[in-house]
């Protein structure tokens, strides 16, 4: 298979109404702004320098996302009771409902993306999957 059929394919999965469909969910919020909420929703509270190691973002970077997430109030932060120097941010309740609203919408559109496929062609697609992967978390 050449560049021009995987860029064909590619188009054509961007074109399907699922895929349109989270272009729209994420129209207020950049995949950024999700991947943060994604960390804080596993292991709040933490600190913009370690919230910004664990993303792969500058500090500058993670300053930006924490102001846009507190000023559309789906984040908090607060003193550590332990070390009042540090500032620690964490999920508001509509917060942790839009995460986990976004979390079982993608679920259910990533299957259905896939339940055309037999299993040997979800399992090539896995490792595909896998492989693209590392390049953004290496």
């Amino acid at each position: 298979m050449g560049w021009k059929e995987v860029d064909d394919a590619i188009f054509r999965i961007a074109g399907l109404e699922e895929v349109k469909g989270l272009a729209q969910s994420l129209g207020r919020l950049n995949h950024g702004n999700y991947r943060v909420m994604d960390i804080l929703y596993e292991d709040a509270p933490l600190t913009a320098g370690d919230l910004a190691a664990r993303a792969g973002v500058t500090g500058a970077r993670m300053a930006v996302i924490i102001r846009r997430l507190l000023f559309l109030g789906l984040a908090r932060t607060k003193r550590d009771k332990n070390d009042h120097r540090k500032v620690l941010v964490s999920l508001t309740k509509k917060g942790e409902e839009e995460i986990q609203g976004t979390r079982k919408w993608l679920h259910k559109t990533i299957r259905s993306l896939f339940d055309p496929l037999d299993e040997e062609e979800r399992a090539w697609a896995l490792r595909i999957a896998r492989k693209v992967g590392k390049k953004e978390n290496a």
